[in-house]
């Protein structure tokens, strides 16, 4: 970061390309920027910040100007600019959402082995389609090993599963230096407001592809919680073109609606059956794995420097955008290591986490409720967490969760010592085992802890957790 003014009237930020005397490519796009640890040599830091810009080509693109030949100057509102500051490093992106890597569209029994890939704009690996039986062994997406001005492998997730059919294995993959998600396991789903009596209003032609004449979709209500109901669709027509609305209409009567409108599945797909053994995530710009999926294991994986947090669990819908995951069920997350989680302090419950596990409704984030358990039988086991930001997990919105014989080692001092760190915060949780876990103790650990409210304490069992001086 060469300058920064921040003015009401005309804010800017200049980017000088240090490893260049003039960098070669003029007509530059900001996609994004991310603050660059410069010892550790990838994004992330402690107190630092992102800006995002031209995600996908075209849309918000910030207005810039060469103002010598090796440093940019991007205009944007002193608001988004207020985390920037003179000598900060970022690494710039000029790609993000673009062609991507390699795409496993509707394939059964299909093997990856040795395979490397070492730079891509957009997604690297892509499951679609009802993609089944897949196993993925020693592949990489990460930085080769020697080569100078190579700060990103893939510019967006490195694996990500848009829509499955399951079974998935992944073992011996090595996922780091990508600029979002290690790997995003979902399918996408929809949310739809009654019409008529056999046919639901869209709010946007968001994911048409699911819903079109002779596909089958299960019909949950606003809160999750089943209908009863799967109908197959017969028509689909165009209300207003303009706002892209349209109508579905379904082979048979449909249910009254509830809690806003309605979640739909398509029952084609359902991503699910995922092994992940022997794996290594690191120096990530986002998280290290999204769970939104039943009968996961994810055991013997290293997690190191992961910028938004190592584990995210969630199910969730919204009016304007994504709507992703089926539901969450019967995951284990065993004997893996998760080491500086989160650095760059992403908060949730105004509260810094490693795990974060929850729903997300109508917006993303929200601080909506259910009282269905679409996200139960979670289990963290024999773990080892090793210097935290803030909290171990926060976790709302699960039913059967537990922490058992996991250990939390905090030897690192932060620059914001947070009082709750190597803690828990639980809200509108059921049935919580927190068991037989150690924390070893530290100067910087003070607070250590489970916040849960008085009404929901008897939902929590703890037994057997202990501190150790080592």
């Amino acid at each position: 970061m060469a300058d920064v003014k921040l003015d009401p009237a005309e804010s800017f930020a200049d980017f000088k390309f240090y490893e260049y005397e003039s960098f070669p490519q003029r007509d530059v796009r900001v996609a994004n920027l991310s603050c660059w640890d410069d010892k550790l040599k990838c994004v992330g830091y402690e107190g630092g910040a992102g800006i995002g810009f031209e995600f996908r080509r075209g849309q918000n693109k910030p207005k810039t100007e060469w103002i010598n030949a090796n440093t940019l100057r991007v205009y944007a509102s002193a608001g988004k600019l207020a985390g920037v500051k003179r000598g900060n490093k970022y690494r710039m992106q000029h790609n993000y959402y673009e062609m991507g890597g390699l795409l496993l569209n509707n394939n059964e029994h299909t093997t990856l082995r040795n395979v490397n890939i070492f730079s891509c704009p957009g997604q690297a690996i892509v499951f679609r389609g009802a993609q089944k039986y897949t196993y993925l062994k020693k592949v990489s997406v990460d930085v080769p090993e020697g080569v100078a001005r190579r700060p990103l492998s893939s510019t967006a997730d490195h694996l990500i599963f848009s829509q499955s059919a399951g079974f998935v294995k992944l073992e011996d993959c090595d996922f780091g230096f990508g600029c979002d998600d290690c790997i995003n396991m979902h399918d996408n789903s929809l949310f739809m407001c009654a019409y008529s009596e056999k046919s639901l209003r869209t709010r946007n032609n968001r994911n048409e592809n699911l819903y079109r004449p002779g596909e089958t979709l299960e019909l949950r209500y606003g809160d999750y919680s089943p209908t009863g109901v799967v109908a197959k669709v017969v028509e689909v027509r165009v209300l207003d073109a303009k706002k892209k609305i349209l109508e579905v209409e379904f082979d048979r009567k449909l249910p009254e609606e509830k809690f806003g409108g309605f979640i739909l599945f398509n029952t084609k797909y359902g991503t699910r059956n995922v092994i992940v053994r022997n794996c290594y995530f690191h120096q990530n710009r986002a998280r290290g794995v999204l769970i939104l999926a039943k009968d996961v294991t994810i055991e013997n994986c290293r997690f190191y420097h992961n910028e938004m947090g190592a584990i995210k669990i969630e199910t969730g819908y919204t009016y304007t955008s994504w709507c992703e995951g089926y539901g969450v069920k019967n995951v284990l997350i065993r004997n893996n290591t998760f080491d500086t989680s989160n650095p760059l302090g992403v908060k949730n419950g105004g509260k810094e986490r490693d795990v974060y596990i929850s729903i997300y409704m109508r917006s993303d984030p929200s601080n909506s409720f259910t009282d269905y358990p679409i996200i139960s039988d979670i289990l963290f086991e024999g773990n080892t967490f090793k210097d935290s930001f803030g909290l171990i997990a926060y976790a709302a919105n699960a039913n059967n969760l537990s922490f058992i014989k996991n250990t939390f080692v905090n030897p690192t001092p932060r620059k914001n010592a947070l009082a709750y760190r190597g803690s828990f915060q639980l809200l509108n949780c059921k049935n919580v085992v927190i068991a037989d876990n150690v924390w070893v103790d530290s100067p910087n650990l003070s607070e250590v802890g489970v916040f849960v409210s008085p009404s929901e304490k008897d939902e929590v069992s703890l037994s057997n957790n202990k501190i150790v001086t080592k």
